[in-house]
């Protein structure tokens, strides 16, 4: 997919990954409830309002939390005995976090801090990529070795992040446990024997080969390293400036769109909560 195409969208999944950090980060449990709730309404209203500018006739529009994330994963939970676990990234550490908390043992855990990083700033959000650490530095995993292999990620979308991590550990299968799994990478892992346990699931297929439902987590319209990039930048969604003009196709509402979401970290870091 080049800068020139406009995708179309479908399906809207807006993942409201901020509300948890309002409610767990220690030095914001001192704020007043009455303010706590207002900054989840802020994250909702300007979620759902950005969403309502699609340029499109229909657009679906589900507004997922982690905590709706995370019930319909237990729902779905098997006990697995693994001799090893793998998690990826800081959402996948997170998840594992809570997995564990529910009595599931994760042994052996190694955590690979995972980043994809983006190897042309000229050309966000489209230049080719590689998998690294979050240091830039390179990805080494320890090797599976022998016996069950567990991976946790939050959010399995293209499975990019994930083919690369599982190779470098030498791993050729095993469990899977993610927060959101995308239907064709669903298929794609299951065919190449992976049992995967998801809490949602994306419907159809993924990008590039397809725009028409995506995922959107709120941290990464306002986080100033949602993106980053080889040569040591990085950028929000919303603060990037070729994406919502790609996305919208018409550069008044890219940039209404824009206003919101910078709203919105100007009243979260007023608030102290840096994502």
């Amino acid at each position: 997919m080049t800068a020139e195409c406009t995708p179309v969208v479908e399906s809207v999944y807006l993942l409201d990954d901020l509300s948890s950090v309002v409610d767990s980060q220690s030095h914001l449990l001192e704020l007043p409830s009455a303010q706590r709730q207002q900054l989840l309404r802020l994250v909702r209203a300007t979620a759902l309002d950005a969403a309502r500018q699609f340029p499109l006739g229909s657009v679906a529009v589900e507004l997922l939390s982690w905590d709706h994330v995370t019930a319909s994963l237990r729902v779905r939970m098997n006990r697995t005995a693994p001799a090893h676990t793998i998690v990826i990234g800081d959402g996948g550490a997170r998840l594992a976090d809570v997995v564990e908390s529910w009595g599931y043992p994760l042994p052996a855990r190694v955590d690979v801090p995972a980043a994809k990083i983006l190897s042309d700033s000229t050309q966000a959000f489209y230049s080719p990529h590689v998998i690294g650490q979050r240091n830039r530095g390179s990805l080494r995993v320890p090797e599976g070795g022998d016996g069950p292999v567990l991976v946790l990620d939050d959010c399995v979308q293209t499975g990019m992040t994930f083919d690369a991590v599982v190779a470098e550990a030498g791993v050729t299968g095993g469990a899977v446990v993610t927060g959101i799994c995308n239907e064709a990478t669903l298929e794609r892992l299951t065919a190449a024997g992976w049992e995967v346990t998801y809490g949602v699931l994306l419907p159809g297929p993924t990008y590039p080969e397809s725009y028409s439902t995506d995922l959107f987590c709120i941290r990464d319209f306002v986080a100033t390293d949602a993106v980053r990039f080889a040569d040591g930048t990085s950028t929000s969604y919303s603060s990037g400036g070729d994406w919502l003009n790609i996305l919208y196709g018409d550069a008044t509402t890219a940039e209404a769109v824009r206003s919101g979401w910078l709203a919105l970290a100007h009243e979260l870091a007023e608030a102290g909560i840096k994502p």
